[in-house]
């Protein structure tokens, strides 16, 4: 059965312990080092400020498809005369029974979907952040050897792909417009016709994103907080097929796009 084979010890572990761990098949780090051309000698870290010490942990199965796996099981409506995977961890044992082909060919997807857009980006020398800094160190590894601080990008890329994907086909009919944003704030009165919402989880909370576009297919996005009092008549109001709003926000920048960012708005 795959299996993690190991969380790797503090750098500071002596020859004793990296004899005990090689009868269990667990890669030391001071092995791992290698793989970055480093000449790592024991204790340095003590007397040298300008290295930095690592846990790593190697596994027999991609992270990114286990992720893609538990991504799928979470999906899966529930069913009462079925026991649930109790998974708590993409490390979790468990879990790497649950991997399947098709779940490797996603992970596969997934990769070659954002090695394709980082190229764009940086051709069209668009900064990386440190989050997509990140997603262009993982997607370029086999994602079998990792660091803690991965895991949290990781766990979330499946479902960011899914978003990116129903993003872009949702803007692919509309006109691209210039992509330098316009940060003065702009009141002005719309009709709008609703294209798609979406449910965004971030790290305060969920939030719900509702797209639409104006009279001259200009994409316009008003954000909603999970709890919000507004929500149901909100909703009622983008299933009509138009809707007549006064709004006041600002262009914003969106990678290809620009799109008017609302942070207020009144039904007429």
């Amino acid at each position: 059965m795959p299996k993690i084979l190991s969380n790797t010890p503090s750098w500071q572990a002596s020859a004793a312990m990296a004899k005990s761990l090689s009868k269990h098949n667990v890669t030391a780090p001071w092995s791992l080092s290698k793989l970055k051309g480093l000449d790592y000698e024991f204790g340095d870290e003590e007397i040298n400020p300008h290295m930095k010490k690592y846990n790593v942990t190697e596994s027999d199965e991609d992270l990114l498809a286990l992720s893609v796996a538990w991504h799928r099981i979470r999906k899966t409506p529930f069913d009462p005369n079925r026991a649930s995977p109790k998974i708590t961890s993409l490390t979790d044992a468990s879990l790497f029974n649950f991997v399947t082909d098709e779940d490797r060919t996603r992970a596969a997807d997934i990769r070659d979907y954002y090695s394709k857009k980082i190229v764009v980006w940086t051709l069209k020398e668009i900064r990386l952040s440190s989050y997509r800094t990140d997603l262009n160190k993982f997607i370029h590894s086999n994602g079998k050897i990792f660091t803690d601080e991965m895991l949290p990008l990781v766990y979330r890329l499946p479902e960011f792909y899914e978003y990116d994907l129903a993003f872009a086909d949702m803007m692919r009919d509309l006109p691209r417009h210039s992509n330098e944003s316009i940060r003065n704030s702009i009141t002005e009165k719309h009709t709008l016709r609703p294209l798609r919402n979406f449910d965004v989880k971030n790290k305060h909370g969920y939030r719900h994103e509702y797209w639409f576009k104006d009279e001259n297919d200009y994409p316009v996005l008003i954000l909603l907080e999970h709890i919000n009092s507004c929500k149901s008549m909100f909703e009622r109001e983008f299933r009509k097929e138009s809707t007549d709003m006064t709004l006041t926000g600002y262009l914003a920048p969106l990678d290809d796009y620009t799109y008017f960012k609302v942070t207020s708005w009144k039904v007429e």
